[in-house]
C-alpha cells in the first residue's frame, strides 16, 4: 500500500508538470514573440560573461555580444577572465577576445578584464563587476556563459521587466543550441535537462513567486539582477563553488521576488556522454550543498534557512534515487501494478510535450523528435550515477565539485 501511495503522488506530480508545459506552449503560441518595445535609454544593462580556458568558444561569444550591443544601445558587455587559466601554451581567452573585437561591427561596447585575486567563479564575477565602475555604474547585471545565446525578444522581455521595477529576472535555458551535432545518447540528455528546466525550474519559480515558501533557485546564465540588490546581498556568495544556486537560496531566505521570463535562452548540451556525465556530476554536487547554504544563512534567517534547507535535501535525495526508483517502477509494472504503468505513461508524456514545444519553436525537427525520445529512458536511468559519485566524494572528503565541460 505504501508503494502504491507513492505512485499516486508521483502521478499527481507528473500531471501538474504536464499541465504547466501545456500552459507554456499556449503562452508561446499566443504571445512570446509579441513583446512591447521598451528601449528606455535610462535603463543601462551590462551583460557579464565569465570565461576560463574558452579559447575555442570565445569567438562565438564575442560575435553574439557584438550583435546584442549593436541592436540595443543601452546594453553593454563585460567579459571577465581570470588569472586561474591553466593553458600556459595558448593565449589567454580574454587576450584572444580583445584581438577579435576591433574588427567586429558593433563591438565597441564590449569590455574586458582579467581578475587577479579570485579563487572561484563567485569571486571572479564579483571582482570583475567592480571593474564595471571604470566604464559605468551599470544599473542592471545580466549574466551569461560562453555558450549562452539570447534572442532579441528575450532581451526585450528582460527590459520590460526591468522597466516594471522587477529586481531579479531569470531567463531559463533550453539545451538545444547544438542539438543536431550531439550524440544519440546526449539527445536524450538534452531532452531530460530541458524537461527539468520547464517542469522543475520554471514551475518552482512560479510557485515561489506566488507563495514565498517553495524553494527555487537562480542560474548564472540568464540571471538579471539590479546592481543595487546585487550590492546589498554582497554579490555572489563565494563560500562555496556553486555561486548561483547559493545566491538563489539567499534570495529565497530574504523573500525577494524572482520573475521568470516567458522566453528562453539557448545553451549547448554536452556533445559526448563523458561530458554529459561531468555536467550532471557538477550539478548534482551543487544540489548536495543545500545544508551548507542553510548553515551560512541561518543567522540572518533561521526559520527560512531551515525550511528551504530541508526542501533542498529532499531535492538532493530525489536526484540520488530517481534512477533507482524509475527502475523499480518499471519492474513493478511488469508485475501488473496499474499505478506504475500509469505513471510511466504520464512520465514519458512529459517528454513528448517538451519535444512538441521544441518542435513548435523550431529548435528540433520531427525526425530529431522521434530519435531523441528513444534516448530519454537511457538518460533517465543514468541520472543518479553522477549524484551517487558526488555524494561519495563528499563523504570521503574528496570535494571535487565543478568539473569543466568543454565548449566548441
Amino acid at each position: 500500500m505504501f508503494f502504491e501511495n507513492i505512485l499516486v503522488i508521483l502521478i499527481i506530480r507528473s500531471v501538474s508538470k504536464s499541465l504547466y508545459t501545456l500552459l507554456l506552449i499556449g503562452r508561446y503560441l499566443i504571445g512570446e514573440k509579441k513583446q512591447n518595445t521598451t528601449r528606455d535609454q535610462d535603463i543601462e544593462i551590462w551583460i557579464v560573461a565569465k570565461v576560463i580556458n574558452e579559447q575555442k568558444a570565445i569567438l562565438g561569444l564575442v560575435e553574439h555580444l557584438a550583435w546584442i550591443t549593436g541592436k540595443f544601445p543601452n546594453i553593454s558587455a563585460l567579459i571577465v577572465g581570470t588569472h586561474r587559466e591553466e593553458n600556459v601554451d595558448t593565449e589567454h581567452t580574454v587576450v584572444i577576445a580583445d584581438k577579435i573585437c576591433p574588427s567586429m561591427k558593433g563591438a565597441s561596447r564590449i569590455h574586458f578584464t582579467i581578475t587577479s585575486e579570485d579563487h572561484n567563479a563567485a569571486s571572479q564575477l564579483n571582482e570583475g563587476i567592480k571593474s564595471c565602475i571604470k566604464y559605468s555604474q551599470a544599473q542592471w547585471l545580466l549574466f551569461s556563459d560562453v555558450d549562452t545565446r539570447f534572442s532579441e525578444s528575450g532581451l526585450q522581455e528582460i527590459l520590460n521587466h526591468v522597466s516594471n521595477d522587477a529586481e531579479v529576472i531569470q531567463q531559463s535555458s533550453l539545451f538545444t543550441r547544438n542539438f543536431s551535432s550531439i550524440s544519440f545518447l546526449e539527445k536524450g540528455h538534452a531532452l531530460l535537462q530541458t524537461r527539468w528546466t520547464i517542469g522543475h525550474e520554471r514551475l518552482r519559480t512560479a510557485l515561489y513567486s506566488l507563495t514565498k515558501i517553495i524553494l527555487t533557485h537562480v542560474v548564472g546564465h540568464g540571471l538579471c539582477i539590479s546592481r543595487r540588490l546585487y550590492d546589498r546581498v554582497g554579490g555572489f556568495p563565494d563560500e562555496t563553488f556553486v555561486e548561483d544556486i547559493h545566491l538563489g537560496f539567499k534570495l529565497c531566505c530574504q523573500g525577494i521576488d524572482i520573475k521568470s521570463t516567458d522566453s528562453f535562452e539557448l545553451s549547448d548540451n554536452p556533445v559526448t556522454v563523458t561530458d554529459g556525465l561531468k555536467q550532471e556530476y557538477s550539478w548534482s554536487f551543487a544540489a548536495l550543498y543545500y545544508p551548507i547554504f542553510a548553515i551560512h544563512e541561518f543567522q540572518a534567517n533561521p526559520a527560512k534557512s531551515i525550511m528551504f534547507g530541508m526542501q533542498g535535501v529532499l531535492l538532493s535525495v530525489n536526484w540520488l534515487l530517481s534512477s533507482f526508483i524509475i527502475s523499480y517502477i518499471i519492474y513493478t509494472s511488469t508485475q501488473g501494478i496499474m499505478e506504475g504503468i500509469i505513471y510511466l505513461i504520464l512520465y514519458m508524456f512529459e517528454f513528448i510535450l517538451v519535444s512538441m514545444f521544441l518542435v513548435i519553436r523550431g529548435e528540433i525537427n520531427l525526425a530529431q523528435f522521434g530519435l531523441s525520445i528513444l534516448a530519454v529512458p537511457l538518460a533517465i536511468l543514468r541520472r543518479s550515477f553522477p549524484a551517487v559519485v558526488a555524494l561519495s566524494n563528499i563523504v570521503i572528503g574528496n570535494e571535487i565539485g565543478r568539473i569543466k565541460t568543454e565548449h566548441d
